[in-house]
Parts: C-alpha cells; structure tokens; sequence
C-alpha cells in the first residue's frame, strides 16, 4: 500500500488534542508487545514523532492520506471502542481535522477538470499525463497523453518542423517516454483525410501496451486548416484526479466516528463529540455526492459500482473499478446508514454488496473472488474497435483479460465491507453465515504455515514480507473464529514491524483487541 515516498516531518500545531497518546514514551522497534495497550500508544508516538508518511498534515497527491493516516484514524476508534477511553477520541478529532484541511477544495487545487471538491485529489503514479501543444498565437492544437505507469518521471513530447512554415506543412512528433523506445513520427499534419492525420498515425502505428500514447485534436473546427504546433519539447504533466477509492478510504473513519456518537449518549451529550459528528457528517455527504456521477446501478442484475468514466485521465479509463475501490465508499454508505437510517444509504449498501457477492466463488465451506469484478472490463478485457469515439477506453486501446484472485491486501478492504454490511442488519447484504466463510478464507486459504501466508485469497502464490505484514488486518474476522487471530498474531510477531506506516498503526490496534477479544 506505500507509495514509496520520502518521509518529511509533522507538524502538529495546537497538539492539546490527543496529548496523552502522543507523550506516551517511544520503545524500540524490536521491543513492542503487540498486545499490549500501552505499547499501541507508544507505538503510535512514535509514528507520529518520526514523521513517516501518512500523518494528517501530509496532503493526498500521492495518496499518503489514503494509505497511511486513514488506517490510523480507523485504529483510533477501534482503540475507543475497545477500551471506552475518550482520548482515543480527542486525538481522533485533532487528527481528522487535519485531514479535511487538506481537501482540494480547502487548498485550493483543482482536479483534472478544473473542479476544486470537497475531496482529496492524487496524481503523480495513479494518473496518466499530457501535455497541450499550441500554435504560435497560443491557440491548443493537440493533446499529447501517456498512460505509462510512472509517467510523471519525465516523459515528454518533441514537434520538429519539418520544411516550411505554413499551415500545411508537415511537422515531427517525438515522443519519449518514462521508459522504453522513443518514436519518432515524421510529415505529420491536421489534415483529417489524410494518411498522416496526426491522430490516425498515432493511434494506428504508435500505441503500445507500455508507453500507450495518444493524442486528441483540441481544434473547434477539424475541417479548417491549422497553423504548425510551436517547435520545441514540452514535459508531460501527471493530471490530477480524486479516486472514489481514497474518499472512501478517509471518509469510513468519519462515519464511523459519526456512528459512534450518536450510538453513545455520554458522547452525543458532550459538545465537542456532538459539533464535530454534525460536521463530519456533512464532509462526508458532501465527498460522496461529488463521485455520483461515476456511481452505477445495474436494475437488470441488481449491481451498484463506481466507474472510471471514459476520458477520466486513468489507465483504465472506461472500466468499472476493482472491487476494493467501490467498497471503501461501500463501507462508508454502511456505516453513514447505521448512523442516520437514511434510506438513500441502505439502498447503496444494498446494491454494492450484489456487486460483490456476484464475484465470489465458493469452495470448501471458504470465498475467494477477484480483483476485478466480474463484469467490469477490467476482468474481461476488451479490444480497439478504430474508433476513438467507439473503443472502451480513451487512454488503454486494448487490455487483456484480468481473471486472477485478490490479493490478501486489497481482499482485507473487501473483508472490510462485507463486515460492515453485516453489521447493518440490512437484507440482501451478508450475513453471519458469509462471516464465517470470510473466516475460513483465512484459514483455509490464506495461511499456509505457523507464520507464512499465501499471496492471494484463492490460496494462490506465497506473500512476501509487503504482502505478509497485512494478515492483521484480517482479525475483525476472528470474532467468527478465534483461530484467523492467533495466525495473525504470530505473523505480526514474527515480522516485529516498526512504526514506519499507516497501516502498522490499524494491524496493532487489531492485535491488542483480539489478546481479549479471541485468545482464550
């Protein structure tokens, strides 16, 4: 879940919030007992005190908010839950509302539309890049858009001009990309009945599975002639966008913390609790509405999923996405209905778990599914038709199928989903009974020795120690089998991780819980 970037300091500002965990006294990395509350709030000190990425401070760009410091608001409030103790809550309240400080809309900054949302956008690695090549007089001729991951390393575009300076005269486009082979495309023009249309030629003779260039013509009019795009080597510019999947990720723990209150008189009495509910509540309606646009209903099969709309400046543009990505905002419909009743939330709830429940496949008394969901594109693949207007996707011609199980890491956010859906008691959702099949996943199919585990919840491949480290985050489960806890356990001890991430922070939380909850 790392995106690998640098770490950088938090600053803290008006630490009051949150005071008592954050003096707790730091232990060595090799010294933690995972059991142990005290050792969680010393563990989490010294998190935030080494300033590793995912602190609430940290913006979303790269999606250190998404996959770092949302787990840690999760384990916040399952710190609550579990012990009663307010200052889990306190320092929940400090941390969030650093979080909401950095929505686009709080920034500032705008997405690849150019709407500033009451969300938290990302670019760099996620999103695919262009740039504009205009004429002399500054007017945009061409798009030019690579969907090679990493992207923002440095690919680039290059128009030499060929002969004359008129509006006919052929030109060369250079493209060199992140990585790989650079194409060099010669006597180039806007003329669209011409063999060498720019677009035509790009689209026929330069895509590649890799580096999957394109261009799109930006003129008004196409049947006019156009001036010469201004020689010279412009940088492609990842373009930013706000995954569905990162709002769900930051906004379950503010609806969780909304449910909570208001499931609490001692809480909902006290004003701070109830003013920051009342304001949650309303970022997280807010975040949810900003992504209707990409929701779909299926009334034929009864599905609901999010979709990366076709020209969403995203590899895979034109596909509904992988199942983890629609369920994190899944598990923030459940909750935000388990603490307002709204009809408009169970019908969500409703509707996405017949998503998910049409990809699992049952076998010994266990689940598995896969990572995209079975009938998105994603899994089935698609081809080029020759028409841009008519192919699935505007940045990825074509793609195979992708009909490989989950991995363990994206499977735990599935997990998640399905337990909060249960938790609402809603019909047509899961059950207790799917509970202890997600139990026997683990069991059954996940681990594979005392302190190992397979890659996928298939029972596929072998985890390695990026994979490995996330079996604590399947522990929720363990309430339908206490074994699922013990394993997980033994893997947590075994790795010893140090307060480095996010996600260390929730898989320790999970860890002191089920020493009471499950180990007995």
């Amino acid at each position: 879940m790392s995106t690998g970037i640098s770490r950088r300091g938090l600053l803290l500002g008006a630490a009051g919030l949150g005071a008592g965990l954050l003096s707790a006294a730091p232990a060595a990395a090799a010294g933690f007992d995972y059991t142990s509350r005290r050792s969680f709030d010393a563990f989490l000190a010294e998190f935030e005190n080494s300033g590793a990425e995912g602190q609430p401070s940290d913006t979303n760009e790269t999606g250190k908010l998404a996959w770092g410091q949302a787990y840690v608001l999760l384990a916040l409030l399952r710190m609550y839950a579990f012990t009663k103790d307010k200052k889990y809550l306190r320092h929940f309240i400090h941390n969030a509302d650093a979080v909401l400080d950095q929505r686009d809309c709080v920034r500032g900054v705008r997405d690849y539309r150019g709407v500033s949302g009451p969300v938290w956008r990302a670019l760099g690695n996620y999103t695919a890049a262009s740039t504009v090549l205009t004429d002399s007089a500054g007017t945009p001729l061409l798009q030019v858009r690579s969907a090679q991951s990493s992207v923002n390393t440095g690919a680039s575009a290059e128009i030499v001009h060929s002969g004359g300076e008129t509006d006919t005269s052929p030109f060369t486009l250079v493209l060199r990309p992140t990585r790989g082979v650079v194409s060099t495309i010669p006597h180039l023009n806007f003329d669209v009945a011409s063999d060498r249309y720019v677009v035509r030629v790009v689209y026929h003779n330069v895509y590649n599975a890799d580096t999957r260039w394109s261009v799109r013509d930006l003129r008004r009019d196409t049947s006019t002639a156009a001036g010469l795009p201004v020689a010279g080597r412009a940088t492609l510019q990842p373009q930013p966008y706000a995954f569905a999947v990162h709002t769900g990720q930051l906004c379950r723990p503010l609806a969780s913390f909304v449910r909570i209150v208001r499931g609490e008189p001692r809480l909902h009495n006290e004003r701070i609790f109830r003013e920051k509910a009342a304001h949650y509540l309303a970022a997280v309606v807010a975040a949810m509405a900003f992504h209707e646009h990409e929701y779909r209903y299926d009334p034929a099969t009864g599905y609901g999923a999010y979709r990366w709309l076709k020209e969403t400046p995203v590899p895979l543009d034109g596909s509904d996405v992988p199942l983890n990505q629609s369920n994190t905002l899944a598990t923030t419909a459940a909750e935000l209905y388990r603490a307002t009743g709204a009809t408009f939330f169970a019908d969500r709830v409703v509707q996405l778990s017949a998503g998910m429940r049409a990809s699992l496949a049952e076998k010994n008394d266990a689940y598995s599914w896969p990572y995209w969901p079975v009938y998105s594109g994603g899994y089935h693949g698609w081809q080029a038709t020759g028409d841009l207007a008519a192919d699935t996707s505007s940045y990825t011609q074509a793609i195979g199928a992708a009909k490989g199980a989950e991995d363990i890491s994206h499977g735990a956010l599935n997990v998640e989903f399905m337990l909060a859906a249960c938790r609402t008691g809603l019909a047509n959702t899961f059950t207790a009974a799917d509970m202890r099949q997600l139990a026997n996943t683990y069991t059954k199919n996940i681990v594979s020795g005392p302190t190992s585990a397979h890659f996928s919840v298939d029972g596929a491949g072998t985890a390695g120690p990026l994979y490995l480290e996330e079996v604590p985050r399947w522990i929720p489960v363990a309430e339908w089998n206490p074994d699922v806890y013990r394993h997980a356990l033994a893997v947590t001890e075994s790795l010893a991780f140090p307060p480095t991430f996010g996600y260390y922070v929730l898989s320790f939380a999970h860890c002191v819980i089920g020493a009471q909850r499950y180990d007995r």
